[in-house]
């Protein structure tokens, strides 16, 4: 929230009724991002410094260098609504919190149960695949296009995010998202819908028996070759990608 901003609007007239006091909150994206059904190694062919970047346009999103910390922000989220038990204006109590869709990044019964978990207050354990060591984007495979918190390995460039766009380095920050916690839950009521992100990979792709063998793999696809990728891009609309890259 911005509070430079006006949010309350006007007070309402004496004569005027609240009949129902909502927080709202929407697209929490709880996201598995060690998930080998995560295509990360796309979005770099977007990012401004990349030579084809112009010819794609702003349409690739497939990595979001924050996207490891899904359920520690969602969980901060939930305190923050936690502290709000009236509305500012009418001073009625909060009837509901409604959670309009997108819950998941994914469409994975994993970021499912994290969902949940987080809501209802319970021990969490945001981490998929081996508990020894980070295995998603910016992890022991180093590459300059994903953010490394742990610093740059000798030999290699900075990446991109760190040099570029300010992100920290922040020693043992891939391990720390992956402990587990103890949820605080919710304590209003919540009602959440369903969204494009809770049903489709990446919110555009159907799911099917390839891609659900994919995300249950033991390995994970980390680069591509540039003619693979650039045949896959050249589906990808408004919306998000059409199809998987053929990888196999």
């Amino acid at each position: 929230m911005d509070h430079r901003e006006p949010y309350q609007g006007e007070v309402p007239s004496t004569i005027s009724q609240t009949l129902i006091n909502l927080i709202h909150i929407s697209d929490t994206h709880i996201c598995d991002a060690q998930s080998p059904a995560r295509v990360e190694y796309l979005d770099r062919y977007a990012d401004p410094h990349h030579p084809i970047s112009k010819a794609l346009g702003t349409l690739v999103g497939t990595y979001r260098a924050h996207e490891s910390l899904s359920t520690q922000v969602f969980e901060s989220m939930i305190q923050a609504i936690n502290r709000t038990d009236i509305g500012p204006i009418s001073k009625r109590k909060i009837d509901s919190v409604i959670i309009t869709g997108d819950l998941t990044d994914n469409a994975q019964r994993n970021e499912l149960l994290w969902f949940s978990a987080l809501l209802k207050g319970e021990k969490i354990r945001p981490d998929s695949g081996s508990h020894t060591e980070w295995e998603g984007a910016g992890g022991k495979i180093y590459s300059p296009f994903y953010w490394n918190p742990h610093g740059t390995p000798k030999g290699e460039r900075n990446d991109y995010p760190r040099e570029l766009y300010g992100f920290p380095t922040i020693q043992e920050l891939m391990h720390a998202v992956r402990a587990p916690f103890y949820a605080s839950g919710i304590n209003h009521l919540w009602l959440a819908v369903h969204g494009n992100h809770d049903a489709l990979l990446q919110g555009t792709v159907a799911p099917s028996l390839p891609l659900t063998l994919a995300a249950q793999n033991d390995e994970k696809i980390t680069a591509i070759a540039d003619e693979v990728a650039l045949q896959a891009l050249s589906n990808v609309s408004e919306v998000g990608p059409a199809s998987y890259p053929d990888v196999t």
